[in-house]
């Protein structure tokens, strides 16, 4: 491609406000993202499924520090989230919050948690340019909960700090720790329970980059997300499925969503309290079939976040569930029993 018809195409990218469904680069119609969208195999007795943003919305409120903020619509959709249209202000305090409240932290009690038939859930894929000559679309899936995993727990006091001892169901509680500050009213033991990592909204995803540089966009390489980590592959590796030539198979972990290439035990790799947790993991399997290339919703990023319409949920900046709670240590996230909701989309993708 001639230098001349590059910049064109990127003067193109720049004006995407205008030019909405050229979708940033040459070459990535709807048509294309879509026959590059994944099948995702759900764990087998999957209790969480996806769904809709419009099927969550419509059963939340947003609040901030458990109080609704006045002046929101009765019922909330992809049109009027952004109502607050402050992403700098107390937007990014906000929650949005189950409209029948949760009967204990761990609970999931609100039926539209448990999602909805997969065939009917749309993938949301946003199209991010990275430069002259290449292209990523991640591809998003929501869940209305994820579950958090079954740990043993403990903290013992050790001079100014606390050392927070944790494991897997089948392994004895102070097998691993970490240090932790804290005021040392807050030591105690609480045994084994679920305490770490239930939360309401789950965002999810895969990243695939494309060359663009040539007559036809080519893909390059494969993201797999996976809570605070991931897997990145190259287009083609043997261990990545593919189904019908072009839709990468991929396997979502049991009630917590992380994206993998395989089935079977998963190490749950973040960069958390859950680090140091031996004999937890993510599990996966050949379970119900989500072909999310039967429904793609394509959105062109912008930066700026000056999404107008029913796009203009990928705006707001406020937290996509319920706020944490029942927590051991006060400003510790992954002590909670219910953790923050996710931030959306638009504030988890980088285009660098």
């Amino acid at each position: 491609m001639s230098g001349s018809r590059v910049a064109l195409v990127w003067s193109v990218c720049t004006l995407s406000t205008l030019l909405p469904f050229v979708y940033c680069q040459k070459g990535l119609t709807q048509a294309l993202i879509a026959s590059y969208a994944p099948r995702v195999y759900l764990c087998p007795g999957e209790p969480f499924l996806p769904s809709s943003i419009d099927f969550a919305l419509q059963n939340e409120q947003v609040d901030i520090n458990g109080i609704p903020v006045g002046g929101q619509p009765a019922t909330l959709t992809p049109s009027n989230l952004n109502f607050q249209n402050s992403p700098n202000g107390a937007e990014k305090s906000s929650h949005l919050t189950t409209k029948e409240p949760l009967s204990s932290p761990s609970s999931f009690n609100p039926a539209f948690l448990k999602g909805q038939t997969p065939a009917t859930v749309p993938v949301y894929a946003i199209v991010v340019p990275r430069s002259l000559t290449s292209t990523s679309v991640y591809y998003w899936f929501f869940y209305p909960y994820n579950l958090g995993k079954d740990v043993g727990l403990c903290l013992n006091q050790i001079g100014s700090d606390l050392t927070m001892s944790i494991s897997g169901p089948d392994v004895a509680p102070a097998s691993s720790s970490m240090a932790v500050r804290a005021p040392s009213s807050a030591a105690k033991c609480t045994g084994y329970q679920r305490i770490l990592g239930d939360h309401i909204g789950d965002w999810e995803h895969l990243e695939i980059r494309f060359d663009i540089s040539g007559t036809a966009p080519r893909p390059t390489s494969i993201y797999l997300a996976a809570h605070n980590g991931g897997a990145n592959f190259t287009w083609g590796d043997p261990t990545i499925q593919l189904y019908q030539s072009t839709h990468p198979v991929v396997f979502s972990a049991n009630g917590s969503h992380g994206t993998y290439n395989t089935p079977g035990n998963h190490d749950y790799g973040t960069k958390t309290v859950l680090d140091q947790v031996i004999g937890v993991y993510d599990v996966t399997g050949n379970g119900v079939v989500w072909d999310t290339f039967n429904k793609v919703v394509v959105v062109n990023y912008r930066a700026d976040a000056s999404y107008t319409g029913a796009e203009s949920w990928l705006a707001w900046s406020g937290f996509w569930g319920n706020q944490k709670d029942a927590c051991l240590l006060p400003n510790v996230e992954e002590s909670c029993t219910l953790s923050d909701g996710p931030v959306g989309p638009q504030y988890q993708t980088s285009a660098s």
